[in-house]
């Protein structure tokens, strides 16, 4: 079984004996995503594979019977083990939940984007109608924010995520990407499906609908904030200034627009922000 995230495919070996009745929820995965606004891409990708092994807690616990793998990240419902002989292939062991699952994804999907300057964030994502074209807006924050509130009711054509989006680049253009990563109660239909990304909002409850340009600064800082790094150690420092450098291009790029994004809880509102866009 293969799985496409952005510029990243994973194959998942001996998937079929486990019988693990969540693998619907990534049907809309197993295809590379479709660029919005592009009529063609050669899509070029980053080939991981991964050996998963449903086991007991006692054997997650035990770490160190591992000689031909290097523990790449070890939380207490899965370990992620990279093989020493090759640096694209990885065995995850896990309880056999989605939840572990699902965090043994987002740290390898981590690490390929490390090796290409992208980004997973903890933001929301989706594309609304301005005018003539279409836009797309990132909206990221710290938990309570509004992230997922803000993307479900503000009346977007097309609803990414709600919970964690990636930014990659196509030939050069800054790219939001959707993940199978949503948040509970989700009602928009999964699609891998990516646009070019125009506006990065950082969200703030209020009773009125503004977009306000921020300082690339405060921007920066803030969208450090939401960037995983699941993979650094605390002396890992070359691939913490790789990133930093990577963000700081990314946020000075004349493509991104960086805005406090005013709201109210109920919507649809997306028609009231594009006339305070053009103000």
């Amino acid at each position: 079984m293969n799985l496409y995230f952005a510029n990243f495919c994973l194959h998942l070996k001996q998937i079929q004996q486990l019988g693990l009745p969540y693998l619907s929820t990534y049907e809309a995965f197993t295809q590379p995503p479709q660029l919005i606004g592009r009529q063609s891409h050669a899509h070029r990708c980053v080939h991981f594979e991964m050996i998963l092994e449903i086991c007991t807690a006692d054997k997650l616990l035990d770490s160190h019977q591992y000689i031909d793998f290097e523990v790449l990240y070890q939380r207490n419902d899965f370990i992620l083990l990279k093989d020493h002989k090759s640096s694209h292939h990885f065995k995850c062991l896990f309880d056999g939940l989605q939840g572990g699952f699902d965090g043994a994804l987002q740290v390898l999907l981590q690490q390929s984007l490390a090796l290409r300057n992208a980004f997973l964030c903890h933001a929301s994502c989706g594309i609304f109608k301005d005018q003539d074209q279409t836009m797309c807006m990132m909206i990221t924050g710290e938990s309570e924010a509004g992230k997922s509130t803000s993307v479900r009711e503000g009346g977007f054509i097309e609803v990414l995520t709600d919970e964690m989006t990636i930014i990659d680049q196509v030939d050069g253009i800054y790219y939001a990407f959707a993940t199978p990563f949503w948040s509970e109660g989700r009602i928009f239909e999964m699609k891998n499906i990516a646009h070019r990304l125009d506006i990065i909002a950082f969200p703030i409850k209020s009773n009125q609908v503004e977009l306000r340009p921020i300082h690339q600064a405060y921007a920066y800082f803030n969208l450090m904030q939401t960037i995983t790094c699941y993979q650094f150690d605390l002396s890992d420092v070359s691939a913490k200034i790789q990133l930093f450098h990577a963000l700081e291009k990314l946020i000075s790029s004349s493509q991104i627009k960086c805005c406090e994004l005013y709201f109210p809880r109920f919507g649809p509102w997306i028609e009231e922000m594009c006339l305070d866009l053009h103000k």
